[in-house]
């Protein structure tokens, strides 16, 4: 119920702040993206039209909720902007369930009687930061609102997976981890850093910035296996990045 009430707060907020710029234009990248890419012309709904519309891997989440808007609204850039908004509105939910999940953690649970109401304001600070209108009013800046929607969550769902105590259910938790990385990834490619990410979340708050650990117990960091990651990013680079 908590919860429920936190998230009807969260989207009562965000959209009276953002409702000002619901009405305004299509701009910039908004027309060699949206109103002039074909692809997204979708005259149907099913597998084959948003194939059509995602062209490649490179960033085709953005891109097939693009051809969605325009199969329910057209050209209308007021629908696009509700769909930002909800996106962002969804991030600050999961930007405060990772905040409060993470005190649950051993070790930090002492530090939750301190702490109580901290990813409750982390959370609006998200929400209402002005670093945010871009992404959310701009609408071809989806990319980078799906990509942090994303990103977050599979951090969220890497720490359900590691807090959990059956087999089945850490099975579960982080396939929908790797499911949300590749999402992240597909969206934009600054997540691209999300596998260092969940390791300096483990360091550091399972393992206590143990060095040790770090260096001796964690494959990643093995110089071998450094080079061959590496070689493997660079490649992703040249093939996912540069070839549209």
């Amino acid at each position: 119920m908590r919860k429920a009430l936190i998230f009807l707060f969260f989207s009562i907020l965000v959209a009276f702040i953002y409702s000002s710029g619901i009405s305004g234009p299509f701009i910039f990248d908004d027309y060699p993206n949206i109103t002039e890419k074909e692809n997204i012309r979708l005259t149907q709904l099913n597998w084959e039209s948003l194939k059509y519309a995602s062209e490649n891997f490179r960033r085709c989440i953005p891109k097939i909720t693009f051809a969605i808007n325009y199969y329910f609204h057209g050209y209308k850039p007021e629908a696009f902007r509700i769909f930002n908004i909800i996106i962002h509105i969804l991030t600050g939910l999961v930007v405060y369930l990772l905040l409060e999940k993470t005190l649950s953690i051993d070790g930090q649970s002492e530090k939750k009687r301190y702490l109580s109401h901290f990813p409750l304001f982390a959370a609006l600070i998200w929400l209402v930061h002005p670093l945010h209108i871009q992404s959310v009013t701009y609408i071809v800046q989806r990319m980078n609102s799906l990509a942090s929607l994303f990103y977050i969550s599979s951090i969220l769902l890497f720490l359900y997976g590691r807090l959990t105590a059956t087999a089945k259910r850490k099975v579960i938790y982080y396939s929908c981890c790797l499911v949300s990385g590749l999402l992240s990834v597909m969206s934009k490619e600054i997540s691209a850093t999300l596998p260092f990410t969940i390791l300096l979340y483990e360091w550091f708050f399972f393992r206590d910035l143990n060095w040790k650990w770090l260096k001796e117990k964690n494959l990643l960091l093995q110089k071998k296996n450094l080079y061959l990651m590496l070689q493997i990013y660079l490649e992703w680079v040249k093939i996912y990045l540069f070839k549209m």
